[in-house]
């Protein structure tokens, strides 16, 4: 099975994919929001073409374990992309998944324009590889 994770972004949303065996996530880059829902398209383009059956969005929780300030606006994320996509959606806890995506990024050559959109891509993946991990120790 297929697992996505998406990183929302007001901008950005960063996409990974996990290998069929749910071991290891990959960045796969980002999808950016436009005002006229082309996103959604490709997203679901992405899925299909992916074959994916499960996606994980980041949960936005404060360090004190509260739900952070854009809960609301991921749940409105959530809602859109169930207007085009059956896919079971699982929220997997975001914590530090920017900060170590920004962190990594910093001790590359990666200039500051490029680094925008490749921090979104990857927090997607260290999401989904926290998500991954998590299961696997669950099992």
């Amino acid at each position: 099975m297929i697992i996505c994770g998406l990183d929302y972004g007001e901008k950005y949303i960063g996409v990974a994919f996990s290998d069929e065996s749910e071991t290891i996530a990959g960045a796969h880059g980002v999808v950016v929001r436009d005002g006229r829902g082309n996103w959604l398209q490709e997203l679901k383009k992405l899925f299909e073409e992916r074959r994916v059956l499960c996606l994980v969005v980041g949960r936005p929780i404060t360090m004190s374990g509260q739900e952070g300030y854009a809960t609301d606006r991921v749940a409105e994320f959530i809602d859109q992309i169930k207007k085009v996509s059956p896919l079971q959606v699982e929220l997997h806890d975001e914590r530090m998944t920017t900060l170590e995506a920004e962190r990594y990024l910093r001790e590359t050559p990666v200039s500051g324009t490029k680094r925008r959109s490749k921090v979104n891509q990857l927090a997607a993946q260290i999401l989904l590889q926290s998500y991954l991990d998590q299961r696997k120790n669950k099992k």
